[in-house]
């Protein structure tokens, strides 16, 4: 082998094993390139999978809202509710919209659609979904008896087919009876009680006294007050022996709803002798005005309420009932009728509310529906309460508690842009 033979082959196998190195080599890089992909995707897939928990976030956030402001639709705008803050080194929006007329603030009753989206690194994912605004009624409606403030029973017989309730507290003086579930936000007191005592509860929900006079006073019919007769000697404004239904109206025109107004602007009134079926509303009475026994109030035709008073109110239902009252209308002739017959001496059937203080000066009151006080509620005497859920099932106007909103089911749904 001569000497420039065996530099030829040492060349060789010097290019052999450079070549072979660059080989090896290039896989080496080709390994390192495809572990910083597999590393970038799989930094990208966690971007995602938290830019998509970060959407959920935003939308829990909207949720809680809601639920701690009972006024969020006056608190936050038909659009952008937050924008990138900072959430788990990434961030999160929310935009909130009503769907049907683009106004939040307009309408407690419409739909809610929120969007959350959530960003990480390079990823952004955005979830969307709906909610319903689901009625109910004041938690006051729950009971057959419910006051805002202080209940006192004095020398008081008293029944309840379900609790009474006050947000206050419940007292009952040496020789009352309470033979019903008792509950108050503050203490109960005194008294033989027959069944449970509850102390603290939540308080109930009240209906805004400012408010819940407005769809009465808007579509009922105004009795004024000074068409009424006066009473003799005390010279009071009377309603006595009249009807007033949605068909009947003693004063004139009639209401097709059977509601009835009476402003009486701070001026006493006594109410007595009368049927009312529908609703009996009356504003501002004097402080010595009374609602007397012999009285039958039933409810409408439109399962509205059946006597609010804007003020405070006395009882007086120590007349004796199942007396013949002349009441010629009922008949369309002049003659003596019996409102309150033998059997069933006196109907208060409905839902009965007193915005201030309701107290009695005796005598015996049965009610077949609900009573709501929203000041103090004093009885001495005979309560017989029995419950009607008709009120909490199908709540009349002003009765409305905040609606709930609920997500519809299935309405979670990412969005693609």
């Amino acid at each position: 082998m001569t000497t420039q033979d065996r530099f030829r082959r040492r060349a060789g196998i010097y290019l052999i094993v450079l070549g072979t190195s660059m080989v090896v080599m290039s896989i080496g890089l080709l390994g390192l390139t495809a572990v910083g992909v597999q590393r970038k995707a799989a930094a990208g897939a966690d971007d995602l999978a938290q830019a998509r928990r970060s959407a959920q976030s935003a939308i829990e956030w909207g949720l809680q809202r809601i639920s701690a402001n009972a006024n969020w639709r006056a608190t936050y705008p038909n659009g952008t509710w937050t924008a990138n803050q900072p959430f788990a080194k990434g961030s999160l929006s929310l935009a909130g919209v009503d769907p049907t007329d683009g106004n939040l603030a307009n309408d407690p009753l419409d739909p809610l659609t929120m969007t959350g989206t959530g960003t990480k690194g390079q990823a952004t994912y955005r979830l969307r979904v709906a909610l319903t605004a689901e009625t109910r009624a004041l938690t006051s409606l729950d009971v057959p008896l419910h006051a805002g403030g202080n209940i006192a029973f004095s020398s008081a017989m008293v029944s309840a087919d379900g609790p009474i309730s006050s947000n206050g507290s419940i007292g009952a003086a040496t020789g009352s009876q309470v033979n019903a579930d008792v509950e108050a936000v503050g203490k109960v007191t005194g008294g033989n009680y027959l069944s449970s005592t509850t102390s603290p509860i939540t308080p109930r929900e009240m209906p805004d006294p400012a408010g819940v006079f407005d769809y009465y006073i808007n579509n009922g019919t105004v009795i004024p007050f000074t068409s009424l007769p006066r009473k003799l000697v005390t010279f009071e404004r009377v309603l006595s022996s009249v009807v007033l239904s949605p068909t009947l109206n003693t004063f004139g025109a009639v209401n097709a709803q059977g509601i009835y107004v009476i402003n009486c602007a701070g001026a006493d009134l006594f109410v007595a002798n009368s049927q009312i079926i529908g609703t009996l509303l009356v504003l501002d009475p004097g402080p010595n005005s009374k609602i007397s026994g012999n009285m039958n109030f039933q409810v409408g035709l439109s399962g509205l309420p059946s006597l609010l008073v804007r003020g405070n109110i006395c009882t007086d239902m120590s007349t004796a009932p199942d007396v013949t009252k002349l009441i010629g209308q009922l008949t369309g002739t002049t003659g003596l009728v019996t409102i309150n017959p033998v059997g069933q001496p006196l109907r208060m059937d409905g839902l009965f509310y007193v915005s201030g203080n309701l107290t009695p000066t005796g005598g015996t009151l049965p009610i077949i529906g609900a009573l709501v006080v929203g000041g103090a509620f004093t009885w001495s005497g005979t309560l017989s309460l029995t419950y009607d859920s008709q009120f909490r099932d199908n709540p009349p106007p002003g009765w409305l508690a905040p609606p709930d909103m609920v997500v519809t089911d299935g309405s979670w749904t990412p969005v693609v842009n």
